[in-house]
């Protein structure tokens, strides 16, 4: 019995326990013939009605098909497993900003709202066997433009598209009202933690300037760092404080090593960081750097442009003492760049004739230009983490894999076959799975050890998913959508009985039904579920 209309598909699982059926609306039933009185569990996710179900024979994993993708989706069943269901926090606000805590249990988020309205920062417990309700943190605050957790897990800062001060948060006392850190300027278009925690970096560039901060949770405390001759601190007030002669650039690199700054005469200085402290000795200043302007930093802090005359250099501040790389002057139209973990690789994007993206060979002190066919097929690029690959989101729904090799022209592979632009994407910190949001609102997971499986279908958003964000512990993928919703999903497993071994959600796919084309109806019932 069902609402759904006609049947488009039906199974019975293999211990006879229960029958499964897809129907006109789009849905799933399954029954327990146990308790056959009961309503059925309604499945919904499909674009159309199913073509095919089966069941794994342990009866834990439902699989599915529509018939209008090259690719199955996964349901759990069991009690306790989870799996790829969602715990779901509805609300009222538009949400699209988020942050892990460090330890991957909490979820801080928040985002856009009316002007005249106050949008409430919250947190939820990222547990998979619960459905907490979310905590409000803060309700004081206009239009969020990001969140972060500082990497010692200490810190929560909010910044705000609207002239309002940036937010510091302790984590260990979340009750307690917050650290506030005025304006330089406009509103801070560039904020980072440095990796210990021990700083904090603000920046805009609206007004070319930046500010740099000595974090102590101890004192509940966030101190402007007085350098001199570069930045001068005024205290207007107990706990608020007011930096003049902010330079145009502070950055801290990954090793927090080094700290580079730049004055707004734009002198570039460079100093050594040593146990938390600042040692100022101009003879740490190479000449070339002495003598040139900061004109782009990469987001992790470790690269510069330096542009001095009619030359263009590319800095590694990891090593800043050593000789930089030679830039072709073509590349100081780069609005922003990044490069591979192994410093073999670079990226660079223009706003040239619209968008334009660059592959650049490092190598003897100079960069040399690799083409990248298809390129124009895909907004966004990111390095893979072993520096072997360039990954491509694109605009067709589709992932795009260039293998790095010696090559001066590069073709993609293609991963997928989604029919929406991929929005967002991430690789685990195995290597071994990509996950890809796309406007449609749907979440996969693409296998990069095998290139020709269709990818896994781990859920949807009724709308366009505006923010994704993975773990830190790589167990859990957060996603806000359009739909007002923050969807947790759990990546992970555990493996074998008895053990502490984790498998990954693309392996658990394998062990239930591989269904990629309709034909499969006709397959024998005793082959279905593997």
């Amino acid at each position: 019995r069902s609402d759904g209309g006609s049947i488009s598909a039906l199974r019975r699982s293999p211990d006879s326990r229960h029958l499964i059926a897809g129907y006109e609306d789009h849905a799933i039933r399954v029954w327990d013939l146990r308790q056959i009185e009961e309503d059925p569990r309604v499945l919904y996710g499909h674009g159309a009605p199913p073509k095919f179900v089966s069941m794994s024979q342990q009866g834990g994993w439902l699989v599915s098909t529509d018939g209008t993708e090259a690719e199955s989706r996964l349901w759990p069943l069991l009690t306790g497993m989870r799996g790829i269901e969602p715990i779901v926090v509805s609300g009222n606000e538009s949400w699209d900003v988020m942050a892990f805590s460090p330890d991957s249990q909490s979820v801080f988020f928040g985002g856009s709202t009316q002007p005249d309205r106050n949008a409430p920062i919250l947190s939820v417990r990222a547990e998979s066997s619960s459905r907490s309700d979310p905590k409000e943190i803060h309700d004081k605050y206009y239009d969020l433009l990001s969140l972060q957790v500082s990497p010692d897990g200490k810190w929560i800062l909010a910044v705000s598209h609207y002239l309002s001060p940036a937010l510091l948060f302790l984590t260990a006392d979340l009750a307690a009202d917050p650290i506030e850190i005025p304006l330089l300027g406009p509103p801070y278009t560039s904020v980072r933690f440095s990796n210990d925690g021990k700083w904090l970096i603000l920046a805009s560039h609206h007004n070319h300037s930046a500010g740099l901060f000595r974090m102590d949770s101890a004192q509940r405390s966030a101190k402007p760092a007085e350098i001199e001759g570069i930045q001068q601190v005024e205290r207007t007030q107990p706990g608020r404080v007011r930096i003049s002669l902010a330079p145009r650039t502070v950055i801290i690199e990954p090793g927090n090593k080094w700290l580079l700054t730049e004055s707004a005469e734009s002198k570039v200085r460079l100093w050594r960081i040593s146990v938390g402290e600042i040692e100022i000795s101009e003879d740490l200043t190479p000449d070339y750097l002495a003598k040139s302007r900061i004109a782009l930093s990469s987001p992790d802090g470790r690269w510069v442009f330096a542009e001095q005359d009619q030359s263009l250099r590319l800095v590694d501040l990891a090593n800043p003492l050593d000789a930089p790389i030679e830039l072709p002057r073509t590349l100081a139209e780069t609005w922003q760049f990044k490069v591979s973990r192994d410093a073999r690789w670079m990226l660079t994007e223009t706003l040239e004739d619209g968008h334009s993206s660059g592959l650049w060979k490092l190598a003897a002190g100079t960069a040399e230009p690799v083409k990248l066919n298809d390129q124009q097929r895909s907004p966004d690029f990111d390095f893979t983490a072993d520096s072997r690959s360039l990954v491509g989101w694109g605009r067709d729904g589709k992932v795009l894999i260039w293998q790095l090799t010696d090559d001066r022209e590069l073709t993609p592979l293609e991963l997928g076959n989604g029919n929406s632009r991929i929005r967002f994407g991430i690789e685990t910190a195995d290597g071994q799975c990509l996950i890809t949001a796309d406007d449609s609102g749907v979440v996969r997971l693409h296998d990069r050890r095998d290139l020709n499986r269709n990818p896994v279908t781990l859920g949807t958003h009724q709308g366009r998913i505006l923010a994704m964000q993975i773990s830190p512990d790589q167990e859990r993928l957060a996603t806000l959508g359009t739909d007002r919703k923050l969807k947790l999903w759990r990546l992970w497993k555990p493996g074998a009985e008895g053990t502490d071994r984790l498998r990954p959600l693309i392996e658990l796919a394998r062990t239930v039904a591989e269904v990629s084309d309709p034909s499969a109806v006709d397959r024998p019932e005793e082959t279905s579920g593997q």
